[in-house]
């Protein structure tokens, strides 16, 4: 499998067009002989973004209760297994609900900023500064994904000569 890329679109508040944009900049691809493939969007009930969702390739949500309410959920699985050239996730910043591939990491930070703040409140500034630089190398090495690995891109040439 080839590694993706991500690209994000920003916005300053609800309404301001970034799910259009996504949509636009998938048609495009798909203009261009892209394989585009929708997981997860949300319309708001916009004519104009429902216009350019339709004839897409949509893959089916996950459907997750959460706190009492059945939220639509990225189905990361059915999303890989698909191996499409363009995923299109749309609402994706919140927490995940337990059950998920990935659990949320909110609890562990909330646990860093509660020990930064106790060595701030009884060591000083200085013991606070080393303690927030320690944890967030921790937290790197423990929790977040590795960038860069060795890896043999060809078996059949494990040196890399042509």
């Amino acid at each position: 499998m080839q590694r993706g890329r991500l690209k994000i679109f920003f916005g300053a508040a609800a309404g301001v067009g970034k799910t259009f944009a996504m949509l636009e900049a998938a048609r495009e691809a798909l203009g261009k002989g892209g394989d585009v493939v929708v997981s997860l969007t949300e319309t708001h009930g916009r004519a104009d973004t429902e216009t350019l969702l339709g004839g897409r390739d949509i893959l089916p949500p996950r459907i997750v209760d959460h706190r009492g309410v059945r939220c639509r959920e990225l189905d990361l699985d059915v999303a890989l297994r698909r191996g499409s050239e363009l995923l299109l996730v749309d609402e994706l910043a919140h927490s995940n609900p337990p059950g998920s591939r990935h659990p949320s990491t909110a609890h562990l930070l909330l646990f860093y900023l509660l020990g930064v703040f106790f060595l701030a409140m009884h060591f000083g500034q200085r013991a606070s500064i080393l303690a927030s630089l320690f944890s967030a190398a921790a937290f790197a090495f423990l929790f977040a994904p590795l960038i860069f690995s060795f890896a043999i891109a060809e078996t059949e040439n494990p040196a890399g000569l042509r």
